[in-house]
Formats: structure tokens, C-alpha cells, sequence
């Protein structure tokens, strides 16, 4: 660590800061006849967070076909897909109000089956409590759990495998709404 008491005791703090450095934060001196305008040195303000409900999730695994057509598109089948847009929220809406439909509480006892179609039933309430889909408010990420590999059927035309997604993790995070003494 480099020694400054030396420096200092031989030098005048004066010497160490130009004319200029000294009154950076002072008002200038005016000439004398004229008078003293106010100046506003500072300001402080104390900012208070809102207060926020707690974000929620929900983890469901799924293989129905049409949650797993969002990754034919995709470049990279191994990375996960993110939505917050309106247009995917409905999308995703409408996929869970169609296998709703299709579901037949009479014939399905199985206690997986029971469990899959209550996450999709809080999938849909979820995403139907607004009109409106807030980017902040709700979130659907689908995460691939298990792929197959494939030879292309003409080989000639591209060696590449070709991946294609089987399961899918669906995850669906909602909350975070500002309170009423947020507010």
C-alpha cells in the first residue's frame, strides 16, 4: 500500500485541488450589486417497493402432440421455448380448451391421468382469469425432458438426424400482481 501521510503533511490541501475542483459543488460567487439567487444543492427522495402477491408455478409432463409442434419450428430441439405474447397464450389456451373437451371423467379411474387433466383444468383457469395476457403477470415455458433421433428417410438429400421431441415439461409461472397497499 502505497504511503500517503507524507504527501500530505508537505502539501497544503489547497495545492491538491485546482480552483476549479473546489467549487464543483458550491454556488459560484457573484459580483457584488446583485443579489443572491436560491440554488437547489440536492434532492432526496425515499422510494418504496410495491407490495407484490407471491408468483406461483406449475410443473405438468406432457406428450400430447400438440403442446410438442412448438418444437418442429424451433432450430435447437434441446433448448427450452419461452412464451409470454398474446398470440401464444391463446394458442396454448385453446390447446388446453381442446384436450379439456376431449376428456371423459366417467371412463379415465387412472390416478396419472386424474392428475394431468387437474394440472391442465389449472392451466386453463390460470390463463383464463384475464382478458388480457400480461408478459409480467404470466409466463409458459416448455421444457424438452425426452427426444428420439431419426434417420431422414432419403439419406441422399441431407445425412443430418434429425431430432424430434417426445415429452415436454410444461411450466407455468402467474402472480406477482401489485396489492392493493402495493398500489
Amino acid at each position: 500500500m502505497f504511503p500517503l501521510r507524507p504527501i500530505l503533511e508537505k502539501t497544503n490541501e489547497k495545492d491538491l485541488l485546482s480552483k476549479d475542483d473546489r467549487n464543483l459543488f458550491r454556488p459560484t460567487e457573484l459580483p457584488k450589486g446583485k443579489e443572491k439567487k436560491e440554488e437547489l444543492r440536492s434532492v432526496v427522495a425515499i422510494f418504496r417497493h410495491g407490495d407484490r402477491r407471491p408468483k406461483q408455478k406449475m410443473k405438468m409432463k406432457t406428450t400430447d402432440p400438440r403442446f410438442l409442434k412448438f418444437f418442429s419450428d424451433a432450430s435447437d430441439k434441446k433448448k427450452s421455448l419461452s412464451f409470454k405474447t398474446n398470440k401464444k397464450m391463446q394458442e396454448i389456451l385453446q390447446i388446453s380448451e381442446e384436450i379439456l373437451g376431449e376428456y371423459h371423467y366417467e371412463d379415465n379411474d387412472e390416478s396419472d391421468s386424474f392428475e394431468e387433466i387437474s394440472k391442465m383444468i389449472q392451466l386453463y383457469t390460470v390463463l383464463k382469469q384475464q382478458d388480457d395476457f400480461d408478459g409480467i403477470e404470466k409466463k409458459i415455458q416448455l421444457k424438452p425432458i425426452s427426444w428420439k433421433e431419426t434417420i431422414p428417410e432419403d439419406p441422399e438429400k441431407s445425412s443430418k438426424i434429425l431430432e424430434e421431441v417426445t415429452e415436454v415439461l410444461l411450466i407455468l409461472k402467474w402472480g406477482g400482481e401489485l396489492t392493493h397497499t402495493g398500489i
